[in-house]
């Protein structure tokens, strides 16, 4: 990360909002010449916002991957121009708005269109595509592999009608080795496709930097505030629980840790990633709601209500009204209580 001292201005503008013939702005001919528009009107700064595939609400703020990016982005043009993909003409655009991003319409659409050009390149691909995209899923495997298991997993239990990991079979849902092998054999292509559409994102994407730093303009990019509960974390390794907080005698919070930890990723990494030390932030974040809400009082403890909140979980809310951390006793907000740690998404 560079410092600069010199005063700059610049232009906030994701890319989905760039004009373009596919139903929404993408990392295309259109990037460039915004690009280029920047440096003639003077400014140094295009500020992007987060490029990682959109989640719930079509945001890309609570996203299924802090690393991937989104499949949207993805321009058509350069399939075309390789001869992976056919011209799309204008009735295959039909119902696709000029002005607006209508994400009913253009998710599959350009989903299709992508699922169209991933056999073509596996069979067609130049010899020096195919040894960028090999070097690509090799550099990038420690999130690319389980992002790419993840979403073939996902395509599959959608086509019967599940939407969330919660409803998968136990083996995969709770990252049994045997059960995620026979997963890797069996949905190979998927698989394969999931790693195309990264590869097309990240070469596309590089273009585009090196376009904007050979004009000199700095790109500013932003981080996702959450990785959604639906997400590829599901499939890393879990972590065993901390020796403190198995210690915790009272039954909400020795609760709530136990579906912190012992699930691993599955419900608390998938939500956040606590500052430092697991344990410490759990620490942390309990003493602050300590705090505020007062003395603590006889009998079993609820577990916290953000990290209730975090992990679907809202029959253990105390129902002490609202707040941040449910900061409220009696309706009345305690002040001058210390502020949590803010939980770290990555």
């Amino acid at each position: 990360m560079t410092t600069s001292t010199t005063r700059q201005s610049g232009i906030l503008l994701h890319p989905t909002s760039l004009p373009g013939p596919h139903g929404s702005g993408d990392l295309g001919p259109a990037a460039y010449h915004f690009i280029d528009w920047l440096v003639s009107a003077g400014q140094s700064v295009w500020q992007v916002l987060p490029l990682t595939p959109i989640g719930p609400g079509n945001s890309p703020y609570a996203s299924v991957s802090a690393f991937a990016g989104s499949p949207l982005l993805v321009a058509l043009e350069p399939l075309i121009a390789k001869g992976w993909l056919a011209p799309i003409d204008k009735a295959q655009r039909a119902g696709l708005a000029d002005d607006k991003v209508v994400f009913e319409r253009v998710v599959p659409f350009r989903m299709g269109r992508l699922r169209a050009a991933a056999p073509a390149f596996a069979a067609h691909g130049a010899a020096d595509d195919r040894a960028e995209f090999d070097a690509f899923c090799t550099e990038q495997s420690h999130w690319l592999d389980d992002y790419a298991l993840f979403m073939a997993l996902d395509a599959h239990y959608q086509a019967r009608g599940i939407g969330t990991w919660t409803g998968w079979d136990a083996g995969h849902a709770r990252r049994d080795p045997a059960a995620l092998a026979a997963a890797r054999s069996a949905l190979r292509a998927e698989i394969d496709f999931w790693r195309f559409v990264q590869w097309c994102f990240f070469s596309q994407w590089r273009a585009v930097q090196r376009h904007a730093h050979a004009r000199g303009v700095r790109i500013v990019g932003d981080l996702p505030i959450f990785v959604a509960h639906h997400s590829r974390r599901l499939l890393e390794p879990p972590r065993p629980v901390p020796a403190r907080c198995a210690r915790r005698t009272h039954g909400g919070r020795r609760r709530a840790a136990r579906l912190l930890f012992d699930h691993g990723p599955a419900l608390g990494q998938s939500a956040v990633r606590l500052g430092g030390d697991a344990a410490r932030g759990l620490s942390l974040v309990d003493r602050a709601h300590e705090a505020r809400a007062g003395p603590s009082r006889p009998g079993p403890r609820r577990p916290l209500p953000r990290l209730c909140r975090l992990l679907g979980d809202p029959g253990h809310l105390p129902d002490r009204g609202r707040g941040s951390l449910g900061a409220r006793t009696r309706g009345r907000a305690v002040r001058g209580a210390p502020r949590a740690r803010s939980v770290h998404c990555r």
